[in-house]
This record gives C-alpha cells, structure tokens and sequence, in this order.
C-alpha cells in the first residue's frame, strides 16, 4: 500500500475510487463546529486562500464530518478533494494517520496532506503545488503514461 508516504515537510496526494458519504450527527456537526472555532495559525492561513471560490473557483468547507467518523481539515466536494493539514499533532499517530487515510480512499476520496510549517512559512509554493495537483485530477493524460487513478501515495517536496 502507497500510503502518506513519509514523514517529513511537503506536500502527498492519494487517490482512489468513487465516494460515499452519510449524514453527520449531532456530535460530529459540534465537533466540527469547536474546531473551526479554535483552528490553528496554518488552517487559518490556508482558508484564507481557499475560502469563497478565490483559489480556483473551487468552493472548499472547512471541518467537513465525514461518514460520523472523522473530520477532514478542507474538503472539496466538486472533486471529492480532502485537505489535510499535518502539524505537530500528527507526529506520535502515524498509525492513526494510514488508517485514516485508508479510509478515506477506500471512500473514493482524493487526499492531499500538507506539513504545517509549509504553510507558514512557504504558502505560494504550496498553492501551485495544490493547483498543480487539481491540474492532474482534471486532465487525463494516455493510459501509457500512468494516469492518476493507477498512481497513488505521489509525494511533491520542497526544495
């Protein structure tokens, strides 16, 4: 399995089948709710560029409940996109973290994950790295060439 695909500062994209999502319940809507009440520095300056269709034209959500399991730090539904932000929180649950990812490919979903410290302090790059990302989930090049939907765990870093 090609999962997150490493530890360290930059950007992963997954990618895999078609999705499926339920209703959130009460509980997980609260929780999404606190969250984007007390989101970090980078989710905040990361929503900022992507809020009310400015990046792309693309309408994102932020603390998205998805199937009353977990909540996804930035979702697109037009694309089936999920962005997560990976901070400090995320150094001791690596586990955590495949097994969540997992899930949400198996779901059909598409996942970039993003090193906080990226944000803060290299926000350009990591946007043409996200848009460039979008670019491949939107073209699709020959079948020679190993579309996406064959590829997935693709690691983009920083120099």
């Amino acid at each position: 399995m090609d999962a997150v695909g490493g530890r360290g500062s930059g950007l992963t994209f997954n990618f895999n089948k078609e999705m499926q999502l339920e209703i959130p319940n009460e509980f997980f809507k609260n929780k999404a709710r606190e969250l984007r009440k007390n989101s970090t520095l980078s989710e905040i300056l990361l929503w900022n560029q992507l809020k009310n269709k400015k990046f792309m034209g693309l309408d994102f959500n932020r603390q998205k409940v998805i199937n009353n399991k977990y909540i996804v730090d930035l979702y697109c539904h037009s694309l089936n996109l999920i962005i997560e932000i990976d901070g400090n929180s995320h150094d001791y649950k690596y586990d955590n973290d495949i097994e969540r990812n997992n899930y949400l490919l198996d779901l059909g979903f598409k996942v970039i994950h993003i090193n906080d410290l990226d944000i803060k302090t290299n926000m350009e790059e990591v946007l043409a790295n996200i848009k460039n990302l979008i670019l491949c989930l939107t073209t699709t090049p020959p079948a020679s060439a190993g579309t996406p939907s064959t590829r997935r765990g693709v690691k983009v870093g920083y120099k």
